[in-house]
């Protein structure tokens, strides 16, 4: 056998049957047409609108299937992503998996004293270095939540740092479309020109909207400015069973995919064809952790009798 005919086995492994799939899927249409969504953004609910979905005045809005299936069609199956020097580095598509940083972490562990101190700049610049000598680390993210900036700054500061530390690609987060704006600018300038960025990406943003079934204006907002400059997007809700979410798996996840497809509908009809990535952040409330006390009572007055 030569090499060309070499045949590549992939092991695979599923929980769900191809009916089960099914079951969820059909659920997430369902909710999409039937229970609808919440936006709270005047121009994503125009585009929505002028695309035929049922927009009421509350800004709930009930999407067809039809629309959330021509969306899927739309967006990209593959999406390339390149270094800061241009060098693709990330083929996002089919089962390639990619590992990186997380970021936003309020403690940093001191390794030479093993003592906590609240994140600062320096460590988002030294976890960009340390993963930037890791082979085995593909994108970084800022790591770190700098006390040390002004909050509404922290983001643009941590992609300065992480752009200045490592050649890397870059997830990251804003605080609203103008700081994604000013972290995209950075981008741009490094790349050159926006022509350049748009044909080899270096940046991914990184947003959420809000459990349950809810798309906040700074999320939308956001939303639209990656789909307007073609920058890849992960729209990744973070349901909570049990408080956010339904507590059944498949409730769970039914309302997590429904979240996003929302998120990709807005964003192809905003620009048909603009790189959209999504997930979700699943999470479990756990009701034996919740500890309800009793209300106090004035001094002096008992309880009422049961039978009364």
């Amino acid at each position: 056998m030569t090499p060309s005919e070499e045949i590549t086995f992939r092991p695979t492994m599923s929980f769900l049957s191809q009916e089960d799939k099914e079951k969820i899927h059909r659920a997430v249409l369902k909710i999409l047409s039937e229970i609808g969504m919440k936006v709270n953004h005047d121009d994503a609910l125009a585009l929505l609108k002028d695309a035929g979905c049922i927009v009421a005045d509350d800004g709930m809005v009930k999407i067809a299937e039809e629309l959330v299936l021509e969306s899927i069609d739309s967006a990209p199956d593959n999406i390339t992503i390149y270094d800061r020097e241009a060098n693709p580095v990330m083929d996002l598509g089919g089962h390639r998996s990619y590992y990186g940083t997380g970021s936003d972490l309020i403690y940093a562990l001191e390794s030479a004293t093993m003592q906590r101190h609240p994140c600062v700049l320096a460590d988002v610049v030294q976890a960009a270095r340390v993963a930037d000598a890791m082979p085995n680390l593909d994108f970084i993210m800022s790591f770190a939540h700098p006390s040390d900036i002004p909050a509404h700054q922290a983001y643009l500061h941590s992609f300065q740092a992480m752009a200045s530390n490592s050649v890397k690609p870059i997830v990251c987060t804003a605080v609203d479309r103008r700081d994604l704006s000013q972290i995209w600018e950075i981008a741009r300038i490094l790349r050159d020109g926006e022509d350049e960025l748009q044909a080899k990406p270096y940046a991914i943003y990184y947003g959420e909207p809000v459990s349950p079934l809810q798309h906040a204006v700074e999320s939308v907002d956001k939303l639209l400015f990656c789909a307007e400059k073609s920058m890849p997007v992960i729209y990744s809700p973070a349901p909570i069973a049990g408080s956010t979410a339904p507590m059944t798996i498949a409730g769970h996840v039914a309302q997590g995919l429904a979240e996003c497809f929302c998120g990709l509908v807005i964003h192809q009809l905003k620009s048909k064809g603009a790189p959209f990535i999504m997930g979700m952040g699943p999470a479990v409330l756990d009701l034996s952790l919740i500890h309800i006390s009793e209300p106090t009572r004035p001094v002096g007055i008992s309880r009422m009798p049961s039978s009364a």
